[in-house]
């Protein structure tokens, strides 16, 4: 379920357009490969990075199961890196059509965003925000 919900992010923010919410406040749109990666960290200054992990067990009727994702900006500012994340998880909160292929409800685990620190050198600032993916089986 993971590398469904992950390809379904992945699409998800490559698809945003320059005018959404997430994309305005980052001053860009996200292109794979470039600012926008799956599972590794690159080495991008200003970058978008989807890491899958692991989320809990299926429920022992099998009718709901769930998927965790973390995303981290990478940013040269904390305004700009806190500004880009919370807009990322006001979009993200209780969305249904990110995940409607795999019929699941994304929920931030967290209210606002959490910043690990800046990068030795002070190159850029690095936050990350959560979510559990809540699927249920029609």
């Amino acid at each position: 379920m993971a590398t469904v919900v992950t390809e379904e992010f992945r699409r998800y923010f490559g698809n945003l357009t320059a005018t959404s919410g997430i994309c305005t406040a980052a001053g860009t749109t996200w292109t794979e490969g470039t600012n926008l990666f799956v599972g590794f960290e690159a080495q991008a200054t200003h970058c978008l990075v989807i890491h899958p992990y692991g989320g809990g067990p299926p429920t022992p009727e099998g009718d709901r199961q769930e998927a965790r994702i973390q995303i981290m900006y990478k940013s040269p500012t904390r305004r700009k890196v806190l500004n880009v994340q919370q807009s990322i998880i006001n979009t993200l909160h209780n969305n249904t059509n990110i995940c409607a292929s795999s019929n699941g409800r994304v929920s931030a685990i967290q209210s606002t965003p959490i910043v690990l620190g800046v990068r030795e050198g002070g190159e850029s600032v690095i936050s990350v925000s959560n979510y559990t993916v809540k699927h249920t089986k029609i």
